[in-house]
C-alpha cells in the first residue's frame, strides 16, 4: 500500500526463494524516502511531516512490519537506487517429508 500511496506510478513486486529465504520485493520509480528520516525510517511515528497525512495514517506501519519480521527471524530493508526498494526477508517454511512424520513414534496419554 505505501508504494502505491506514496511511490511512483510504476510499481513492481517480486517474489523469490533462495537459501531457505522466502523473499518480498516491491519497489516503485518514486522519488524515495526523505534524506532527514531515512535513518529512522523503522521507528514508530516517522513520517514525512512535509506532506500531509493520509486519514489515519500515524507513521506506524514500517516500524511494525520491521518488528514481525524480526520476530519470525527476517528483516525488512530500504534500499535506494534508481528505483526505491523495500525487501522484505523471511524464513521459508520447511516442507517435510510423509516418511519424516510417519517414522516417529507415536506416544499416548
Amino acid at each position: 500500500v505505501n508504494a502505491l500511496q506514496h511511490g511512483g506510478p510504476e510499481v513492481r513486486v517480486g517474489l523469490e526463494v533462495s537459501n531457505g529465504d522466502a523473499i518480498v520485493e516491491v519497489n516503485d520509480n518514486g522519488p524515495g524516502v526523505p534524506p532527514e528520516i531515512r535513518d529512522r525510517l523503522f521507528e514508530p511515528f516517522v513520517n514525512d511531516a512535509g506532506r500531509a497525512l493520509l486519514t489515519g495514517s500515524l507513521g506506524m506501519g514500517l516500524s511494525v512490519a520491521a518488528s514481525l519480521a524480526t520476530l519470525l527471524g527476517g528483516d525488512l530493508r530500504y534500499r535506494r537506487t534508481d528505483r526505491t526498494s523495500f525487501t522484505l526477508r523471511l524464513p521459508a517454511a520447511v516442507e517435510r517429508r510423509t516418511e519424516d512424520v510417519l517414522s516417529h513414534e507415536v506416544t499416548t496419554v
